[in-house]
């Protein structure tokens, strides 16, 4: 995982991180097309949480997901494919909230496998539907070996429901039909999404990261 920007001891709430203070490899732009977003509380102040589009990485092999958290910093983590990573920056953002409340941040925070997590929104922030974001645009894949051959896994890219009110996520798993998830917002609908997937194929909670194949 690339470190994310340095703070000072007990920082927690800064502005925006300029591009010059940037890790060298974080990717530029850090975030790549924003695919989630939540506003949670630290000690009542607001701190946005963005996600970005996995995509392939051009420093190493597999796949970069980059992710920003306001007033601390934005990083890219990789991940072997689309999946991992995504589940990566999660992972990530569970680890620099709990980090920041070492030192002296006030954040509500649970790690992926919580329904709590990261922390609860604060108010809703839907994002105007797009061409990108339709229930046919794919977001992230892996084939994992079966019993029977190869297990064919995909997750659509988070879109906003028909009321504007919620959002969905598609969902395919070999030997089940395509399955529509729902949630809050993106996060929300994503975890959804890998949990409905685990449940189906009977996989551990963390299996983003710990059935690569």
């Amino acid at each position: 995982m690339t470190v994310m920007q340095p703070r000072a001891r007990g920082q927690t709430t800064a502005p925006s991180v300029r591009a010059d203070q940037q890790h060298i490899d974080v990717p530029r732009p850090p975030i790549f097309g924003v695919i989630a977003s939540r506003t949670i509380s630290n000690g009542g102040e607001p701190v946005t949480i963005e996600v970005g589009m996995p995509r392939l990485a051009t420093d190493t092999i597999g796949v970069v997901c980059g992710l920003r958290i306001q007033g601390i910093g934005v990083a890219a983590v990789h991940g072997s494919d689309s999946i991992a990573a995504l589940y990566r920056a999660f992972v990530a953002i569970a680890d620099e909230l709990a980090e920041a409340n070492r030192g002296g941040a006030d954040f509500d925070c649970a790690d992926p496998t919580s329904r709590d997590f990261p922390a609860e929104a604060i108010r809703a922030e839907p994002h105007p539907i797009g061409a990108a974001q339709t229930a046919q645009s794919l977001l992230a894949a892996r084939t994992l070996p079966g019993p029977d051959g190869p297990l064919s896994i995909i997750i659509g890219r988070p879109y906003l429901g028909p009321n504007r009110d919620s959002y969905r996520c598609n969902v395919h798993s070999s030997g089940h039909r395509t399955e529509i998830v729902s949630g809050a917002d993106e996060i929300e609908v994503l975890l959804t999404a890998i949990r409905t997937i685990g449940t189906r194929l009977h996989l551990p909670q963390d299996w983003p990261i710990s059935r690569l194949s």
